[in-house]
């Protein structure tokens, strides 16, 4: 299975990276960008270092029609990145990159299985960018991976969903109705890429108690736009109790069994003020994969930070800071 091939991959990085190499070389060495170039040179190494200016342009051309110039192939979603690093890059989504990048999704799943046998026992609560609503001149739609992987990821984790997609058409109906459809229902992980968002969904929970309140006990009915939901008594119970006390996810969720996000850096000081929020050993905070526009690239498999790159998705080299004229690969790392 995908996590058998992943702990081969981690055994033999070499060759799952040289797999990888000639997957890649088999669709884009034929493409209006690359083929003159691989005319001239085929080794990976034989290609200097590269930033995204080089890109750009045949980037913005590809941006106006459906096919990417880089590979040669359709394009069937633009992800925008959220620009931490400068001005907002845009990275043509193909179904070999889509294929490449969510390698690690499978794997990481079994590791959740693993640690936690009570994960999708309960419905998960998956944090996600909302629809963009952005088209291309072409007409292929633009916006955040997260949304993208939101609909197109595995079917296991996609249909143990607590957020219906509904939620997510805009910024504006996610705010009203997401604390509504995750209080409808126990939960068994919550999933996001930073903890602060999750701290401040905890917040507004406590926060809009009253508004939602309502909607949970059937007294007014949710919008037609949206599914509808029907919340037990004995759910109704367990909120009531929840909210009588100091806010403590275990009170709300009793089979929360984690929450995931990323855990080092500054998202590490978030983690510590999320940590607030859990009162029991049984409910541990993890590490998310090392996820964006560009690609995934770990599968964190135990309860710490961080963990094994995943070979078998990307082609991955490294450079010190500052420093790229000797590249490493990831068998050279200390």
């Amino acid at each position: 299975g995908p996590y058998r091939s992943f702990v081969r991959d981690c055994q033999n990085p070499q060759q799952a990276q040289e797999r990888v190499w000639q997957e890649t070389v088999a669709e884009i060495s034929r493409s209006p960008f690359w083929k003159d170039s691989f005319r001239k040179q085929v080794a990976l190494n034989d290609f200097p270092v590269s930033e995204y200016e080089f890109y750009r342009l045949a980037l913005e051309d590809s941006y106006k029609s459906k096919t990417s110039s880089l590979s040669g192939q359709p394009v069937f979603f633009w992800a925008e990145s959220s620009g931490t690093s400068g001005h907002p890059k845009l990275f043509p989504i193909t179904k070999l990159y889509q294929k490449q990048f969510q390698r690690t999704v499978k794997p990481l799943v079994h590791s959740y299985l693993q640690r936690f046998p009570g994960f999708l026992e309960k419905p998960v609560l998956y944090f996600a960018a909302t629809n963009s609503k952005r088209v291309s001149p072409a007409g292929v739609e633009s916006g955040y991976i997260s949304n993208f992987n939101y609909r197109n990821i595995s079917p296991l984790l996609r249909t143990s969903y607590a957020f219906p997609y509904e939620i997510f058409s805009d910024a504006s109906v996610f705010d009203q109705w997401s604390q509504v459809y995750a209080l409808a229902s126990d939960l068994s992980a919550m999933i996001s890429v930073t903890p602060s968002q999750i701290e401040l969904f905890a917040k507004n929970i406590l926060k809009f108690r009253d508004e939602n309140w309502p909607y949970l006990t059937g007294a007014k009915a949710i919008p037609g736009n949206l599914p509808k939901i029907k919340v037990s008594s004995e759910r109704l119970a367990v909120l009531e109790k929840a909210f009588s006390n100091s806010f403590a996810f275990e009170n709300f969720w009793p089979s929360l069994n984690f929450i995931c996000s990323w855990q080092s850096s500054a998202c590490g000081l978030q983690a510590k003020n999320l940590q607030s929020f859990i009162k029991t050993n049984h409910l541990r905070q993890i590490d998310a994969t090392y996820s964006a526009s560009e690609g995934w690239a770990n599968v964190p498999i135990k309860n710490t930070v961080g963990g094994p790159i995943h070979p078998g998705a990307h082609v991955f080299e490294f450079s010190k800071p500052g420093d790229t004229s000797r590249l490493l690969k990831m068998w050279e790392l200390q």
